[in-house]
């Protein structure tokens, strides 16, 4: 994916019967981890609606988030500055 600077990822994880799955948890680190991997920043919406297994995030490059309040309705903004960012590796080849 060169030149890739976003990713747009739309989810629709709502109205599940089980609350609390392992799911959740492995797609915001799928998330994270493809940011980081990758360097770009991914934007991963979801519902809001009761009940979404994870809420809509934010992921920045080094692989942290800013995410929405789960179950709420709510607008993530977030400034796309590389200059913010924590530590990062190199994975460009030599």
């Amino acid at each position: 994916m060169q030149g890739v600077q976003v990713i747009f990822q739309s989810f629709y994880n709502a109205h599940n019967k089980i609350q609390k799955i392992d799911l959740n948890e492995l797609a915001v680190a799928q998330l994270r981890t493809r940011a980081a991997d990758n360097q770009f920043w991914i934007s991963g919406s979801n519902s809001s609606e009761e009940y979404s297994g994870f809420p809509s995030s934010i992921i920045r490059p080094d692989g942290t988030l800013r995410q929405a309040t789960r179950h709420k309705t709510e607008i993530i903004v977030e400034d796309l500055s590389l200059s913010q960012l924590g530590w990062m590796y190199d994975n460009r080849e030599t």
